[in-house]
């Protein structure tokens, strides 16, 4: 997905504060952004068997996602 994709969802909260959604730097299929490369083969299997928890999940890439968080980030009033 994109960053302005959950701008309606913030607005439809109705409160007064502002949401920061940042981009992800790494295209994806259809046309989004992730945040660490997706195994695409894997993912389809995972969807395909149901259910996953991810709390034990380290995606490759997650610390330089995290420390380009803010150099990569839109403000959506």
């Amino acid at each position: 997905m994109r960053a302005d994709d959950l701008a309606p969802f913030a607005r439809s909260m109705g409160i007064p504060a502002r949401f920061v959604f940042p981009q992800a730097p790494l295209p994806a299929n259809g046309g989004g952004y992730s945040w660490w490369p997706i195994d695409e083969e894997n993912r389809a299997v995972a969807l395909r068997d149901g259910g996953r928890d991810l709390h034990e999940a380290h995606p490759a890439g997650r610390p330089q996602a995290r420390a380009g968080l803010e150099t990569l980030s839109t403000p959506i009033n």
